[in-house]
């Protein structure tokens, strides 16, 4: 039988057959892709997982580290003004002793400046140093403080000079059971307590009383000041420790946060310490290998979707 003069006969010049291996290795390859995109996104997952473990655990260390210091200045200032009342009822109490009791007491972590006023009138009984009315701020308030609630101690944080200063104001009643004396002291160990410690960049340390005035502040913003009062900022949620939280601030700021309570001694309050890891700063090198994967994987599914377009059965043309 003779063959249509008008059938056309198409030959394919495609080299790659329906047999191709290749082809037939698509699947495969697609298969790869996905797995290396999976294995990239949990590696990922699990370095700053890891990251913020790593962070958590140097960030507990340094926290407990400053606690540690702020709980020995406590100790020794409450062991201050037990040997001052020694003082006072022996009387032996004078200048000369104030200041062989603050050498006694001598911590490269803190300066103290030391008076002792009649309880009556408020005039120095001693000094550890010349004008130490003048150096106390705010003398008059703590008297009248003292003078109306003889059996409590004060400790005001307040700003003085340029590191602010710690103020213990507490009375000292006679055999009698009356008020006789007014133990002053200004305590300045703002920026000593940090000396040593190690703080990663982007560190923050806060340091606030029962009244969330603040007492120690470094590497905060500078409209914080001593004495302000700063209440809880921001949302928190477990951290990677059981001492640490993310904290999300009102300004837009995550950081990994370290809390403890330090307890005063001299009366039945606790400060919180607060000491803060900005994640961005600790985490940028994970966000620039998370960058370079993403690109790598964006570039392997192109090629793979590039392939498959390019090896499929091609219909004939008519």
């Amino acid at each position: 039988m003779k063959r249509s003069l008008s059938t056309a006969i198409h030959w394919s010049v495609d080299h790659v057959t329906d047999k191709s291996w290749l082809r037939r290795a698509l699947p495969v390859l697609a298969l790869l892709v996905a797995f290396d995109i999976v294995m990239n996104a949990w590696q990922s997952w699990h370095d700053f997982r890891a990251s913020d473990a790593l962070a958590a655990q140097r960030l507990d260390v340094q926290t407990d580290l400053i606690a540690g210091r702020i709980a020995d200045q406590f100790r020794d200032v409450n062991a201050m003004t037990t040997a001052m009342g020694n003082l006072l009822e022996t009387g032996t109490l004078t200048d000369a002793a104030l200041v062989s009791l603050t050498d006694v007491f001598g911590n490269p972590l803190r300066r103290v400046l030391v008076g002792v006023f009649d309880a009556s009138d408020g005039h120095l009984l001693a000094g550890s140093s010349p004008g130490i009315i003048n150096a106390v701020p705010r003398v008059g308030p703590f008297l009248a403080r003292v003078r109306a609630n003889p059996s409590a101690a004060f400790l005001v944080p307040v700003g003085w000079g340029e590191r602010g200063a710690l103020v213990v104001a507490k009375g000292h009643q006679n055999r009698n059971a009356e008020l006789d004396a007014i133990i002053i002291m200004v305590v300045t160990f703002q920026q000593l307590l940090l000396d040593g410690v190690n703080l990663a960049p982007g560190t923050a340390v806060l340091l606030r009383d029962h009244e969330n005035r603040v007492v120690v502040r470094a590497r905060q913003s500078p409209m914080v000041s001593v004495g302000q009062f700063v209440a809880d900022e921001g949302t928190a949620r477990a951290g990677p420790t059981a001492t640490t939280e993310y904290v999300h601030s009102r300004v837009g700021i995550d950081r990994l946060v370290s809390t403890r309570k330090i307890a005063t001694g001299l009366t039945p309050d606790y400060w919180t310490l607060v000491v803060g890891y900005r994640m961005t700063d600790y985490r940028a090198s994970l966000w620039t290998s998370l960058y370079i994967n993403v690109g790598r994987d964006c570039r392997h599914a192109h090629n793979a979707g590039g392939w498959h377009v390019a090896y499929q059965p091609r219909a004939p043309t008519a």
